[in-house]
């Protein structure tokens, strides 16, 4: 009869402790997926396409340098994304000046751009997909051998009809561009706070 009970109790503790774990887990707002060629030679571009998909019910805000291809707007990866690059050891490669930029950690002459802060935010409706891509050969020294890539972003808007109001009345398909550059915080809308990271990719650089 003991026996039973202390498995009971046990039991019971097992699926509370699940439960509260499986709670304490919010679903990520968004997903994100890469994608790359498993083989590029040292010196040419490194293209890692970038997949965002909206899994909430509400509108989600991403920062970044946006661009048009084909009449679809984009995401510049570096702009919007944390980038993890590893080589075999588990060592990051050396960044570029660029890169460096990005990072707020080259604004002095030379500078390869003046302006890095955030010039537009994407809306991305519930459901709404939006892609983009970044060339790691633009930010990372990269030698033959193989890296391992892997994107995060812990920090996303949740704007406000005001800061939408502008796109009112604009036709699909989304997501839309909203908003500008902020020189007064209480310009920003509120913040969600959630780590979401992508897939893990790997790709050799051969010589």
């Amino acid at each position: 009869m003991r026996l039973k009970s202390k498995l009971l109790v046990t039991i019971m503790i097992s699926m509370a402790a699940t439960y509260i774990c499986t709670a304490q887990v919010p679903a990520p707002p968004v997903s994100i997926a890469i994608n790359a060629p498993e083989n590029v030679k040292a010196g040419v571009p490194v293209e890692v396409g970038i997949t965002v998909k909206n899994l909430s019910s509400v509108v989600i805000g991403i920062p970044g340098d946006l661009y048009t291809e084909r009449g679809e707007i984009r995401l510049r990866g570096e702009f919007s994304f944390d980038l993890d690059v590893q080589d075999a050891e588990g060592n990051s490669p050396p960044e570029t000046d660029f890169m460096k930029a990005v990072r707020h950690e080259h604004d002095g002459p030379g500078s390869p751009f003046l302006e890095r802060e955030p010039s537009e935010y994407l809306a991305l409706e519930p459901g709404d997909v939006v892609k983009g891509g970044t060339d790691l050969n633009k930010l990372f020294k990269l030698k033959p051998g193989k890296y391992t890539i892997t994107l995060q972003r812990t920090r996303f808007e949740l704007p406000r009809k005001s800061d939408l109001s502008g796109l009112v009345g604009q036709p699909p398909p989304h997501p839309r561009a909203y908003g500008g550059i902020r020189t007064d915080p209480a310009q920003e809308p509120p913040i969600m706070h959630s780590v979401v990271t992508s897939n893990t990719i790997t790709i050799t650089v051969t010589p």
